[in-house]
C-alpha cells in the first residue's frame, strides 16, 4: 500500500510539473520524458525563445533574404540558386510569414540542405522543427540529420558504409519507405513512416556479426507513425550522450506532435537485434543496453544538418509506387518540403504555443 501511495504521489508531482511517465515502444512505463508542453510554452509563437537561457539556436526563416539568412548557417547546397526558396506557408499558431521550402528536381539535383556547427557542444540536445512535405511528395532518401564531431569541419560528410568512428556520432530522422518491423519490404504510401538512424561506435553491420560495412542501425517505433503530406508536423528528437566512456547510458528519442514515440535508452525497450536494426519485442527481447555514443570525453552534440535529400533510387521507388496506385496524386518529377520555427535547446521545447491577437482570441 505504501508503495502504490508514493508511486500516486510521484505520478501527481510529474504531472503538475508538466512531466508525463511515458509509454515505452514495447508498451510498458520504463522512460521518464515530459511530452506536450514544453519550453516552447513560456514564449507564444516562439516569440522571445531565443533569449531562454537554454536556447542554443531559433531559425524561423524570416530574414528579408536568401543571402542574409545563409549567413546565419555554415554551409549551403543550393544548386544553380533552384532548391532553396522562401514559401508563404506557415504552420498553425506561428505569427510568421515565411518559411523556408527545399525542391529535389530530378535530373537537375537531389534536394539541397542548410548545415551549421554549435561550438563547443553539448552533452545532451533537443532539435524542434516544423516540417510539411507537399501534397503530392514521393518517397525521400534522407532527411534531418544531429551529429557530434571532435574538432567538427563547417560542412557536412557523407559517411556511410564505412567502419565506426571514435571521433563523430549521429542520429538521423528517416521517412521510411518500407517498414523493417511491421511486414519488412511492404510497399508504404509515401514519403513513408517515421523512424531513427544512428551511428556510434558500438553499432551493427547490415552483414551481421563480423561485417565490415555499415549503413545506419535503424530504429523504428512500434508502432508505425505515418508522415504526412499536405500539413504541418511538428518534429523534436533528443541525443544525449553517455555520462562517461566506459558506460551505455546514452540515449536517443522521436516525438511528432509532442507525443513521444520513440524513446531508446537503458532499460526504456525490451527488444533484439536482426543485423543492424534493433527489433521492439516485449516477449522475446532483452532491455535494450543504451548507447555508448562517445569512447573520448571531447565528443559532443555539435552538427545540425538540414536536409532534403531525394536521390534517383528514391525517385524510382516513386515511379514503383505511383505506377500501381494512379489515384494518388504522385509528382515523380520534383519533391519539396517546407521547414520552420526550429529551435535547438539543452530542454524539451515542445510545439508551438498559439499567439493571441489583440482581441485575447488565440490566432490561427
Amino acid at each position: 500500500m505504501l508503495v502504490r501511495t508514493l508511486t500516486l504521489l510521484l505520478v501527481i508531482s510529474l504531472a503538475a510539473s508538466g512531466v508525463t511517465l511515458a509509454q515505452g515502444a514495447g508498451g510498458a512505463t520504463t522512460s521518464r520524458l515530459p511530452e506536450g508542453q514544453g519550453l516552447a510554452t513560456k514564449y507564444p509563437g516562439d516569440v522571445g525563445i531565443e533569449r531562454d537561457p537554454a536556447t542554443v539556436f531559433v531559425e524561423d526563416f524570416e530574414e528579408g533574404s536568401l543571402d542574409g539568412l545563409f549567413r546565419r548557417w555554415n554551409d549551403v547546397s543550393n544548386k544553380d540558386d533552384q532548391v532553396i526558396a522562401f514559401a508563404d506557408l506557415v504552420p498553425p499558431g506561428s505569427p510568421g510569414k515565411h518559411s523556408l521550402q527545399m525542391t529535389a528536381s530530378r535530373g537537375h539535383d537531389t534536394g539541397g540542405h542548410l548545415f551549421r556547427v554549435f561550438p563547443p557542444g553539448y552533452d545532451q540536445l533537443y532539435v524542434r522543427f516544423y516540417t510539411r512535405f507537399s501534397p503530392d511528395h514521393g518517397f525521400c532518401h534522407h532527411f534531418v540529420r544531429i551529429r557530434g564531431m571532435i574538432d567538427p569541419v563547417p560542412y557536412p560528410l557523407g559517411q556511410i558504409s564505412k567502419e565506426p568512428s571514435t571521433r563523430w556520432c549521429g542520429t538521423d530522422v528517416e521517412p521510411l519507405s518500407t517498414s523493417q518491423v511491421n511486414r519488412p519490404g511492404a510497399p508504404l504510401p509515401p514519403p513513408g513512416i517515421w523512424a531513427l538512424s544512428s551511428y556510434w561506435p558500438e553499432m551493427k553491420s547490415w552483414q551481421g556479426p563480423g561485417g565490415t560495412s555499415f549503413y545506419p542501425d535503424l530504429f523504428e517505433p512500434k508502432e508505425p507513425v505515418p508522415v504526412p503530406r499536405g500539413r504541418w508536423v511538428c518534429v523534436e528528437v533528443m541525443v544525449k550522450m553517455n555520462s562517461s566512456v566506459e558506460k551505455s547510458d546514452g540515449e536517443q528519442a522521436l516525438w511528432i506532435d509532442g507525443r513521444l514515440v520513440s524513446h531508446l535508452g537503458p532499460d526504456t525497450v525490451r527488444g533484439y537485434w536482426r543485423r543492424d536494426k534493433f527489433i521492439l519485442d516485449d516477449e522475446k527481447g532483452e532491455p535494450f543496453e543504451g548507447f555508448r555514443w562517445r569512447q573520448d570525453v571531447r565528443l559532443k552534440w555539435n552538427r545540425l544538418w538540414l536536409l532534403h535529400y531525394v536521390s534517383d533510387r528514391a525517385f524510382k521507388q516513386t515511379d514503383a509506387y505511383a505506377s500501381k496506385n494512379p489515384n494518388l496524386p504522385i509528382n515523380t518529377r520534383t519533391a519539396s518540403v517546407c521547414f520552420d520555427h526550429i529551435v535547438v535547446a539543452r530542454t524539451y521545447i515542445g510545439p508551438l504555443a498559439p499567439v493571441a491577437d489583440a482581441t485575447g482570441e488565440l490566432t490561427r
